[in-house]
């Protein structure tokens, strides 16, 4: 074979399964929107030489942790520290590192530095040339700009992993029985690993899961506090392939979490907690934005100081809470849900919608805001995050939505934090 520098792994569905671990002398594996700053910590972490001249750069710098230019990043965090010690790092061995989810990796929190293609002309222009000790994995769903962009480079090798063969039966299978005796380690009076093994659900959850180790995350992260839960998946008809296998799932659990709740109004609340979620993260923001954390969710309903609370709590088998940042819970669900072919119609997410309804939330607040003349308030006040939320995000999307909003402002019961 010939000699590559990076290798891409192309999940042979939209949805990328796991792995098994290499047996090579190092390595790291990461995963994060932002991976330039993961590496640089991952290697901090994994060397001390790179910690101590990673950290040097830093303090010479402090400054390049914001610079929004990813090839400036990775030149002072990443290659500069890996050209000082190259030596005996070499001698060390080959260092492999592992980007498992590069299609998540190119999903940027702020949409005007254009992350995704900095990151993917990175790749092509091979910054690990000079390091022939670094090798790179690359794990991806064949996203069509990721495709396009590094399949043809000749230091790249891509191909497909099959995640119908038994081998990958047998990891899930392994994986799933794992994860379950994690929740009975964290939760000793749990009972959901006695009952799958009294239903035989082990074995038919690992044919279920059709490969995707996503699906058994999801699943545990399902049943663990709500057991009544197995029964509505172990029902569901058996999935001839992966796409299929989560389209059931997000179904079921859509309609499991709406059927607890009792409320006739959820269904509307599910979408809009969810198309909310979608829509925060993926407007343009100015440098310091403030995350979309619960309470700055709760914020942007109207009326009710806990609607959204009350919907997470049913939701956190799908939605994850990263450093107090709201997020789906990985990007197929984000797919599925806008897609009216795959959603049902009561859950499914109009984007626009949503980005349309943020804008206004946050033109609103401004106005307010604007109007009462008064100061911003101090960080240690009820409503400083939304404040700062708002005044991040005020014009994003703005120019695009502007008759739209205008429209919107003189509605008087849009939802709006004041």
């Amino acid at each position: 074979m010939k000699s590559v520098d990076y290798v891409v792994m192309w999940s042979n569905t939209k949805l990328k399964p796991g792995f098994k671990q290499w047996g090579l002398l190092n390595i790291r594996k990461f995963k994060h929107k932002r991976c330039d700053s993961t590496l640089a910590f991952e290697l901090a972490r994994f060397d001390h030489r790179l910690g101590e001249a990673i950290v040097e750069a830093v303090t010479k710098n402090e400054k390049i942790v914001n610079v929004t230019k990813l090839s400036t990043q990775f030149d002072r965090l990443i290659l500069e520290p890996l050209q000082k010690h190259q030596q005996d790092l070499r001698n060390g061995g080959s260092i492999v590192i592992i980007v498992d989810g590069l299609d998540e990796c190119t999903h940027s929190d702020c949409a005007d530095t254009d992350y995704c293609g900095q990151l993917l002309q990175l790749l092509v222009d091979n910054p690990f040339r000079l390091f022939p000790f670094v090798r790179l994995v690359l794990a991806s769903r064949p996203e069509e700009n990721i495709n396009r962009m590094l399949t043809a480079q000749k230091h790249i090798v891509a191909f497909t992993l099959d995640i119908s063969s038994d081998e990958t039966r047998d990891d899930i299978k392994h994986f799933l029985e794992h994860k379950l005796s994690e929740v009975v380690k964290r939760h000793p009076e749990s009972e959901i690993l006695e009952l799958c093994r009294k239903n035989n659900a082990v074995d038919e959850l690992s044919m279920r899961a059709s490969g995707l180790f996503i699906w058994v995350s999801t699943v545990v992260a399902l049943v663990t506090n709500y057991p009544e839960r197995l029964k509505d998946i172990m029902d569901t008809a058996t999935p001839k392939n992966a796409p299929e296998a989560l389209n059931i799932l997000y179904k079921t659990a859509l309609k499991s979490v709406a059927g607890e709740v009792g409320d006739a109004d959820i269904q509307a609340d599910i979408r809009s907690v969810l198309g909310r979620i979608m829509a925060a993260n993926s407007l343009p923001c100015t440098p310091g934005e403030a995350p979309l954390t619960p309470a700055i969710l709760n914020g942007s309903f109207k009326g009710s100081s806990n609607r959204a609370t009350r919907v997470l709590e049913k939701l956190w088998s799908l939605v994850r809470k990263d450093d107090g940042r709201l997020s789906l819970l990985h990007k197929s669900f984000d797919d599925f849900l806008i897609d009216d072919e795959r959603c049902p119609r009561e859950y499914c997410i109009n984007m626009k919608d949503h980005l349309l309804d943020w804008i206004t939330i946050c033109t609103k607040y401004f106005i307010h805001f604007l109007e009462e003349n008064v100061d911003h308030p101090c960080p240690e006040d009820s409503g400083a995050a939304f404040h700062r939320f708002v005044m991040t995000r005020v014009a994003g999307g703005l120019d695009d939505h502007a008759p739209e909003v205008s429209s919107a402002i003189d509605a008087p019961d849009a939802d709006v934090h004041c």
